[in-house]
């Protein structure tokens, strides 16, 4: 069998390498050629498929490692009788852990009961429904915009003049441009003039759920909101000028966790030994356990931190946070690459176009793991937060992710 993959697939080796014949390509260029003689594809999403891709080829199965599925066209693989499979849910509680972080970095105090904050998820699937579920958990005041969900299966439906009118909107859902509830510019320009004074706005969904020439000019004359941008319209083509404007700016690295890329993967793999007849040989707690003991990144976390000065002044759950994901060194990485793009014309890797630029910072994406890993009674960091009378922090923490 011929399996051709998206070089970025983590654990294809060793979760494909043994199927058949297994060759990596660039997925953002990946041609027909590459494909033609090719049994099974395996995707993520900078790659369309479609007709132009697979016309004349004898590819029978296409996998995406991915939740969303709006670079497929699977009205033509099921025209074709070509199998398709995606990994639904497979970095959820990466972008939830995403969303977390940057309200922290943010100071927006989700863990605080007293704050009395109310927050509004548009899109309520598999990223959007893990959110809702965590700040139920939390006790905190949630409205939900989905028009496909019912009262029974989501109780906090609201209205979408409702859910924009909350402190924090997070939006989670797919990007479509037909149907009877199409979300391109979902929030255009006088959408986003409705936010509330000193609101969140969240997008870890798709970039074209917001109008970015809007939300630029709206920028302009708001300077109470607080935007965090993870996925940017016509992106990798984003807005340089909008990315100046927004809190928290990121190359669409939410749902980049090890934890989440690597379940996708392993989704895939189930799918094509289902498809292809072939004996499910791994498991996927083996491997994360190999990838977490080779990483720093997952070491780093149970080095004992310094408290010095005011560190925990600035933010007692932001001290934790940023030990286990410092969120604000992938903004400082994005805008020092796409502004030395956009002003001198090439960055510090000498990629000279802003596309070369963000495929670069997804591509060499430094390990993140998810906050099940991590257990507060190893973490140095959470000790020492619970030595100085930070004890009302463990629950929160807990409902989050992060083991006892």
């Amino acid at each position: 069998m011929n399996i051709i993959v998206d070089e970025n697939v983590p654990l294809a080796d060793e979760l494909l390498g043994e199927l058949g014949d297994l060759q990596k390509r660039s997925g953002r260029s990946l041609s027909r050629s590459d494909v033609k003689k090719a049994d099974a594809l395996i995707v993520r999403s900078v790659t369309p498929v479609n007709e132009s891709l697979l016309d004349g080829s004898s590819v029978a199965f296409v996998g995406t490692c991915t939740i969303g599925t709006d670079h497929v066209d699977k009205s033509y693989l099921a025209a074709h009788d070509i199998a398709f499979h995606s990994a639904p849910g497979c970095n959820a509680n990466s972008v939830v852990e995403y969303v977390f972080c940057a309200l922290t970095a943010l100071s927006i105090p989700w863990w605080q009961p007293q704050a009395e904050l109310t927050f509004g998820i548009i899109g309520c699937g598999n990223v959007g429904g893990a959110l809702y579920r965590q700040l139920q958990r939390l006790g905190i005041t949630v409205k939900v915009y989905d028009p496909f969900l019912s009262m029974e299966q989501c109780e906090h439906l609201s209205s979408f003049g409702d859910v924009i009118a909350t402190d924090v909107i997070c939006v989670h859902t797919p990007y479509t441009t037909t149907g009877p509830y199409p979300t391109h510019h979902l929030l255009n320009h006088e959408v986003l003039l409705q936010l509330k004074p000193g609101a969140v706005l969240l997008n870890a969904g798709r970039g074209g759920v917001i109008d970015n020439a809007a939300l630029h000019r709206v920028l302009a004359q708001r300077s109470d909101l607080k935007v965090v941008l993870d996925v940017w319209e016509h992106e990798p083509q984003i807005m340089v000028e909008l990315m100046h404007q927004v809190d928290i700016a990121t190359p669409h690295i939410a749902g980049y966790s090890v934890d989440g890329k690597a379940r996708g993967t392993y989704m895939i793999y189930e799918r094509l030994c289902e498809h292809f007849g072939l004996p499910i040989r791994h498991s996927l707690p083996p491997l994360l356990g190999q990838l977490k003991e080779q990483t720093p990144q997952a070491r780093n976390a149970l080095i004992t931190p310094d408290f010095s000065g005011n560190s925990m002044a600035e933010g007692h759950l932001g001290a934790v946070m940023k030990c286990v994901y410092d969120i604000s060194e992938d903004d400082r990485r994005f805008r020092q690459a796409m502004t030395a793009v956009a002003q001198e014309g090439v960055d510090q890797h000498g990629n000279k176009t802003l596309v070369a630029a963000f495929d670069r910072l997804r591509k060499h994406y430094p390990p993140r793991f998810e906050f099940s890993n991590f257990s507060l009674a190893e973490l140095p960091v959470c000790r020492a937060l619970f030595d100085k009378g930070g004890e009302q922090f463990k629950t929160p923490l807990l409902h989050i992710g992060f083991t006892p």
